[in-house]
């Protein structure tokens, strides 16, 4: 008995599982259709890579080609399959196509100047964010509803020069935050009121992150953590997360693993422009995020953070590098590990 207890309560961490051989990556997605499973991947001189996962291997099946990709998403709804590049003179939507086990292209979307895009839901309305930021910082954001085959215009989100959109919904709220990095450099916080998203609030930070723990809506920003208020209908200060400091935050990803918490974080130092950076992966120990792994970067350091579930529901952590491959992490215990 006792050995067991001491099996359950072993070590559990990320380990290193396997690596694509893919230089340049910006960012990436995971998609599962049926029992296969993909990553798409940005590279922004080609276009979208998706790879098939067989194993621990990957085989590229397709290229949706785009010489100035800036960003993409994979996602699944209503039992189909989407990927989207977005490029600076607009965005193409392709959808799988079970017959042909391709991606086809199925919509232009005009989004001028977007340089990214965020999936979401709420209220059974699936949408695509697109932060904007060209030669004018005046041009806001667009929010595309899909209705019936298609995605059509649905609201403008005013931004100056926004990066990325960070969401995440609990029955307290559903709360959006676009990242900017016009100077000074901020992110706004907008908040779904029923019919359309509302500007409430703003941070000092151009790298925001949404996650939940419960039903508490939490928002990372550099090395401040804030907790959602459905009262006010903002976010107050909540903690520091410990380990960061004169570090500039890259990008998050949270992990909810049976009942513990965890919280990836990619940082640069602020004095070093040569180094990979670090990936430090914090546990949630009581109320605050504490270091508890630090995992090491690729050469070319990391561009994004992605966290999600595979086939089999294990947790895989994926650092895309714009260096020569993307470096795979997967969540192990001492009795999974043995």
């Amino acid at each position: 008995m006792r050995k067991l207890i001491a099996e359950l309560n072993g070590p559990r961490f990320f380990s290193f599982w396997s690596s694509l051989k893919q230089s340049g990556v910006e960012d990436l997605s995971y998609l599962r259709i049926g029992e296969r499973e993909f990553v798409a991947a940005l590279i922004p001189s080609t276009g979208v890579l998706a790879f098939e996962v067989s194993g621990s291997s990957f085989a590229l099946l397709q290229t949706l080609p785009s010489a100035d990709v800036l960003g993409m998403a994979a996602f699944s709804f209503d039992e189909s399959h989407h990927c989207i590049a977005v490029a600076s003179g607009g965005s193409v939507l392709y959808c799988w196509n079970d017959v042909s086990q391709r991606f086809d292209k199925i919509q232009d979307i005009p989004t001028r100047e977007a340089v990214s895009v965020e999936y979401l839901t709420v209220a059974n309305h699936h949408f695509l964010v697109f932060p904007c930021n060209g030669s004018d910082n005046n041009i806001p954001s667009f929010v595309y509803v899909w209705q019936s085959d298609r995605f059509f215009l649905y609201q403008y989100l005013p931004t100056m020069s926004a990066v990325q959109a960070s969401f995440a919904a609990t029955s307290l709220g559903s709360i959006l935050i676009m990242s900017q990095s016009s100077s000074p450099s901020s992110s706004k916080v907008f908040s779904w009121n029923g019919t359309h998203f509302s500007h409430t609030q703003s941070f000092d930070s151009n790298t925001a992150f949404l996650f939940s723990i419960g039903e508490h809506i939490f928002a990372a920003s550099s090395s401040v953590l804030h907790r959602y208020l459905p009262a006010s209908n903002t976010f107050a200060e909540h903690s520091v997360l410990q380990g960061n400091k004169n570090c500039s935050i890259r990008a998050y990803a949270y992990f909810n693993i049976s009942t513990e918490h965890y919280l990836v974080v990619s940082s640069q130092h602020s004095a070093s422009t040569t180094s990979p950076g670090a990936v430090t992966v914090h546990k949630l120990n009581g109320m605050d995020f504490v270091p508890y792994q630090t995992l090491q970067p690729p050469p070319g350091g990391v561009t994004k953070v992605r966290g999600f579930e595979d086939a089999w529901g294990r947790h895989v952590l994926a650092l895309a590098s714009a260096g020569e491959s993307v470096s795979f992490y997967r969540w192990v215990s001492h009795l999974s590990a043995s």
